[in-house]
């Protein structure tokens, strides 16, 4: 989850299943709840709190509830290169200042 207080921005891997393992040439499809169009994610190496180069952004969004909130989908590609074996990351969401919205969603890439 990356969360915001009252309403918390809900990432869910859509294409794979739960116990699935994300390898190298994995495109990881993102379902984002409670998000907006054109929100961007990061992702960051857990250990040093570094950005890795990846960067997301919410689109094909459908306005849900009474029109002021999204369901987004965002793809992740993942490569050998930018990512290491056994290492943890997080995603990270940002609101529309670009400034950090909520808490960080965790993964761990198995090459």
């Amino acid at each position: 989850y990356s969360a915001r207080v009252e309403k918390p921005t809900v990432i869910t891997i859509t294409n794979l299943q739960a116990g699935d393992v994300i390898y190298d040439r994995t495109v990881a499809r993102l379902k984002l709840e409670n998000s907006f169009p054109s929100q961007r994610l990061k992702v960051y190496r857990t250990n040093l709190d570094k950005f890795t180069g990846y960067s997301l952004t919410a689109e094909n969004c459908k306005v849900i509830g009474a029109g002021s909130e999204y369901t987004c989908e965002a793809d992740l590609y993942i490569s050998e290169y930018s990512l290491e074996d056994g290492e943890s990351y997080y995603f990270q969401a940002f609101d529309r200042r670009a400034n950090p919205d909520g808490d960080k969603a965790y993964f761990v890439f198995k090459n």
